[in-house]
C-alpha cells in the first residue's frame, strides 16, 4: 500500500526515495548535467544541480519539500515487513525522525502512529514489538508505559 518508488524510475525505493541503483549513481556521479529527469540545470556534485542537492541535504530526499507532510513522510518508508525509515536519525538509538513543515522534528514512528492509529495515550510511550527502531508499521507498535518499555528491552537484550 505504501510501497515507495523511485523518483527516477519505477522500481522500489530503497532510500531517499531511489531505487538502489539511482542511489548508488547519485553518490558517485560527476556527470555534467543534473540525474534528475528533466532539469537541464549543471551538476556540482553527485549527480546533481544545486537545487536537487540541497532538497536532499536538508529533507533527504529529492521530491519537493512543498509535497504535502503526509507525501513527505512516505517518500522516506520502504515497505516489507517492517515500514523501514530510511531517512534521518536520532543518531543514537538509530529511531527515525521526521521534520514537521513548521520545522518541528518528531520520532518517525510516532508521527505513523498518531496519522495512522490516532493520539498516543496520556503517560504512555511506543514500543516496538520488531525491536527495529527504524521501524514505522503500527502492527508493529504499541503503547506501553515507559516501566514495561525498558523491562522489554532488557528482556530482549538477554536473549
Amino acid at each position: 500500500m505504501f510501497d515507495a518508488i523511485c523518483l527516477l524510475c519505477t522500481k522500489r525505493a530503497k532510500c531517499a526515495g531511489l531505487c538502489s541503483n539511482h542511489y548508488e549513481h547519485l553518490r558517485v556521479s560527476r556527470n555534467p548535467e543534473c540525474s534528475v529527469p528533466e532539469c537541464l540545470k549543471q551538476s556540482s556534485n553527485r549527480g546533481l544541480c544545486p537545487m536537487h542537492l540541497n532538497r536532499l541535504r536538508l529533507h533527504g530526499s529529492l521530491a519537493d519539500p512543498r509535497l504535502s507532510e503526509w507525501d513527505r513522510f512516505w517518500s522516506h518508508v520502504v515497505v516489507g515487513l517492517c515500514w523501514e525509515w530510511c531517512s534521518a536519525d536520532n543518531g543514537q538509538t538509530g529511531h527515525g525522525r521526521f521534520t514537521l513543515k513548521g520545522g518541528q522534528p518528531i520520532k518517525a514512528y510516532r508521527w505513523a502512529w498518531e496519522s495512522l492509529v490516532g493520539p498516543i495515550p496520556a503517560g504512555l510511550v511506543i514500543d516496538h514489538l520488531c525491536r527495529n527502531p527504524k521501524c514505522v508499521n503500527p502492527d508493529h507498535l504499541e503503547p506501553v508505559t515507559q516501566a514495561e518499555n525498558l523491562r522489554r528491552g532488557r528482556l530482549a537484550r538477554h536473549q
